[in-house]
């Protein structure tokens, strides 16, 4: 399947705490991004098509630490996902996994800003 990045704009503040505090922010993002994976995980499961389900179940996240940061990701294991997601000569593509993360991007938008205006708020309460 294709990588289909989402990025939140304006959470510069939630970068440079995330680096002054790492411990306080950490579960507040790794709490985010599992948030929005699933969003993307549910949105994929009712836009994919279905003729025995098989594609639907195999549908799941899991949530890693990579070099760059937190990251969740929604993929499938079946072998024939890429083939629907994008198409072949004889059948037409269905994005499913690419509409569901363009659908999710509010809801993605607002557990970020959640995160941010709840890490803002402990690191407040640890300089009073």
């Amino acid at each position: 399947m294709p990588n289909i990045s989402i990025r939140i704009d304006n959470l510069e503040n939630l970068k440079a705490a995330f680096g002054s505090y790492p411990e306080i922010v950490a579960p507040m993002l790794r709490d985010a991004s599992m948030k929005s994976a699933f969003e993307v995980e549910r949105a994929a499961k009712i836009l994919s098509p279905v003729d025995t389900g098989r594609l639907r179940a195999s549908i799941a996240t899991s949530l890693g630490i990579m070099n760059h940061g937190i990251t969740s990701i929604v993929s499938t294991n079946v072998f024939y996902a890429i083939y629907v997601h994008e198409g072949t000569r004889r059948m037409r593509k269905r994005p499913f996994m690419k509409q569901a993360a363009e659908s999710s991007v509010g809801k993605i938008t607002s557990y970020y800003q959640n995160a941010e205006i709840r890490a803002m708020q402990a690191i407040a309460n640890l300089s009073q």
